[in-house]
């Protein structure tokens, strides 16, 4: 925890510049604190999540499958992701897997990945396409130990990974979310892409040891919505069956980058980029640089 400051600013960014120079793309930046509140509003709004969550429980197994969105092309850059994840709503951890899209110079990338927060993303030697069909599983086998599944149903190829990690068990997350890029010392959402609609199917979780799908598990729908009028980019269905909903992507402009705070600090942290999320009503993540100062990135 980084407690000690030497300099703090606040301003807007303007821009980024994705995939130039040093960057991350950081998932899950997304946390409600105590009051359940994000960005100033009730937690059935998002500034860059969308889908269900559970959260009235202790979840230690997480799955579900959907075709991967294929964004419309662009010159101008834009991303996604979908994923499936425990923690990260009223916890400063999240273990989470998924799929992205991104967009830029009329070129699409897909792939995929798993993060560990605090910790950068990591992506998965899986070769992913719009429009393939992935399974994919965080199941607890034991105590801080995960085994992360992830299958390409349409390519018959899947990888598995035993994941060493501490979770607060704390909620059970199916999502699409429009990232955030870090750039050297600058941080901000990529623009959301034109995914259209993407359909998560079999969704489960274990809670208490005991399975549940999206329904039984009493999980609530968020609506990813920017901007002082809150307008929707997002939005999900209601459910269609126990376990399955979409979401779609409306026909807002893509969102502006938001107000930002930086914050530097010496915490040896190394030279590797990631992020954390805080509760209390805020969302950020942390960025170590090469010099040894963090940036602190808090979004409000």
């Amino acid at each position: 925890m980084l407690t000690i400051f030497n300099k703090l600013v606040s301003f807007f960014l303007i821009g980024i510049s994705i995939f130039s120079g040093t960057q991350a793309l950081a998932f899950g930046s997304q946390a409600f604190g105590d009051t359940a509140v994000n960005n100033g509003v009730s937690s059935s709004v998002s500034g860059n999540w969308s889908g269900y969550v559970a959260d009235s429980g202790s979840y230690s197994s997480i799955g579900g499958t959907w075709v991967i969105p294929s964004p419309e092309n662009s010159l101008t850059s834009a991303a996604d992701a979908t994923w499936v994840g425990i923690g990260g709503i009223q916890s400063r951890d999240l273990i989470q897997s998924g799929t992205q899209a991104i967009v830029k110079n009329g070129n699409i990338t897909y792939e995929a990945w798993y993060e560990l927060l605090p910790r950068a993303q990591t992506i998965i030697p899986l070769k992913v396409n719009g429009g393939d069909s992935v399974t994919v599983s965080l199941v607890e086998t034991s105590p801080n130990v995960w085994r992360l599944s992830f299958s390409d149903i349409t390519t018959g190829k899947s990888y598995e990974k035993d994941l060493n990690y501490r979770s607060s068990h704390s909620s059970a997350e199916w999502v699409e979310e429009m990232p955030v890029a870090v750039t050297g010392r600058s941080a901000g959402y990529i623009p959301l892409d034109n995914f259209g609609t993407v359909h998560f199917t079999n969704g489960y979780t274990v809670e208490s040891g005991s399975r549940e799908t999206i329904e039984s598990s009493n999980a609530h729908p968020i609506t990813m919505a920017t901007g002082s009028g809150l307008t929707a980019l997002a939005t999900p269905s209601s459910l269609v069956a126990a376990d399955a909903f979409s979401i779609s992507r409306t026909n807002a402009e893509l969102a502006p980058a938001p107000q930002r705070e930086v914050a530097y600090g010496n915490a040896g942290f190394g030279r590797r980029a990631f992020r954390q999320a805080f509760g209390g009503g805020g969302f950020g993540f942390m960025i170590p640089t090469q010099d040894g100062q963090v940036i602190v990135v808090t979004f409000r």
